[in-house]
């Protein structure tokens, strides 16, 4: 089963947010969790985001913030953070991490613009997007620059838009990795004609 790591600064609002989203769109073949660079160990997500995340229909109550750690990092197949800078301190933390990491922006902005990567699973193509975020990286550096900003301690409206962006990307990343689902010999029949 392939994994992959949300990474933000606190693991209280964005990575969470983001980690149960992919969760729900990729499903059961891929292990997502999440963890913060300054995380205090335990915390839950504030009420304001969990309500946002409850009017999406996810349940954000059993979170509890963990600090990112070399191993944690090490452990992830692929590792998507917030904001460049957690992928620059990713880095610094993991070469060997850093390697496997895309900022959410970039990887949002190339899943809109390249083909999807080789493989037949999930598993397959998230072993490819690292190569695919690399070649990709040249034509997407304007929107690589996106970064998703930390809204903790603001409004419940200013979560909800940090929320709408993080949704609106991690929707194009699900759907970039995912197979298209096996067609049915009725429906290849069918077209034939």
């Amino acid at each position: 089963m392939a994994t992959v790591l949300m990474v933000c600064s606190g693991n209280q609002c964005r990575s969470p947010a983001a980690a149960l989203l992919l969760e729900r769109l990729l499903g059961p073949s891929v292990e997502v969790t999440s963890a913060g660079i300054s995380a205090r160990e335990g915390s839950s997500i504030p009420r304001p985001m969990r309500r946002v995340l409850r009017e999406d229909g996810l349940d954000g109550r059993a979170h509890r913030a963990r600090r990112l750690t070399r191993e944690v990092a090490e452990q992830a197949d692929l590792i998507i953070p917030m904001a460049r800078a957690h992928g620059h301190y990713i880095a610094l933390l993991s070469p060997t991490a850093g390697a496997r990491t895309v900022p959410l922006g970039q990887l949002a902005a190339i899943a809109r613009q390249a083909p999807p990567p080789a493989g037949a699973s999930v598993e397959e193509r998230i072993a490819e997007v690292v190569d695919v975020a690399a070649r990709g990286s040249r034509a997407s550096s304007a929107s690589a620059a996106l970064d998703v900003p930390d809204t903790f301690g603001g409004s419940v409206s200013q979560y909800r838009e940090t929320y709408s962006l993080i949704r609106g990307m991690v929707a194009a990343v699900a759907g970039w990795l995912a197979p298209a689902p096996p067609r049915s010999p009725q429906a290849t029949i069918s077209d034939s004609h």
